[in-house]
């Protein structure tokens, strides 16, 4: 599953961050023109991840912390009282029905789409809870490689550092430069599928690269890297 840079990295803090999404998605769903059917949807997921992430968790580490404090007592305790067998208790699941599997990869989808919507703020994306980043570190500019493969296609593989995407240009045969995509990527690689100038001949590309922040390219350019590209 693709890393995503608001979802925490501690489960308690992810926990918290599921109820908070919650808790706030339908105030704001009117202005991000979300259907009902989706918000819906959205809600039950997180209901059941909870559950089972933290009401289930919670009850499961609590019960094999007493079956641990039982297991000694049975085997090293004193007195005349016989050691009960751990009755295990979990909490009664939400009143809604079960969902389907990739309840999460379904929320981090729905983020995006939300990121997307025409009604769509920073400032309600910071109140939603997805414009935080939880693992940036500090690098002036991306990193990244390049590798050809047949088609022709060449394969970007960056890294963000911690920032929100990368926005990445290109040039062949020292013409002008082109963005690789409109916009920004966001993942951890890219297959960049331009064809060639001319079919039948090979052609030297050179890529640079900046990092991305809300709507434009911030920062330094990274060095040109080149790479021949082949029919």
């Amino acid at each position: 599953m693709k890393h995503q840079l608001y979802f925490p990295p501690r489960r308690a803090e992810q926990n918290l961050w599921l109820a908070h999404f919650q808790q706030t998605l339908p105030q704001v769903a009117p202005q991000l023109g979300l259907a009902p059917e989706e918000v819906a949807e959205a809600l039950a997921d997180i209901d059941w991840l909870l559950y089972q992430r933290r009401d289930v968790r919670g009850a499961l580490d609590h019960a094999a912390r007493a079956a641990t404090a039982l297991e000694k007592r049975l085997s090293e305790g004193t007195g005349n009282d016989p050691v009960l067998p751990l009755v295990l208790e979990l909490p009664p699941p939400p009143a809604i029905p079960p969902v389907k599997p990739g309840a999460l990869k379904r929320l981090f989808r729905l983020v995006r789409r939300i990121k997307f919507r025409p009604g769509y703020t920073v400032a309600m994306g910071r109140e939603l809870g997805i414009e935080e980043n939880h693992y940036r570190r500090e690098s002036p500019v991306p990193t990244f490689t390049l590798r050809a493969e047949p088609g022709p296609v060449v394969v970007i593989q960056y890294s963000r550092h911690g920032h929100q995407g990368v926005y990445a240009e290109f040039r062949r045969n020292g013409g002008d430069w082109e963005p690789v995509v409109r916009g920004f990527l966001s993942g951890a690689s890219f297959r960049d599928r331009h064809p060639l100038l001319d079919p039948a001949r090979p052609e030297v590309r050179e890529y640079r690269l900046r990092f991305w922040k809300d709507h434009g390219p911030i920062g330094d350019w990274t060095d040109l890297k080149r790479i021949t590209v082949s029919p």
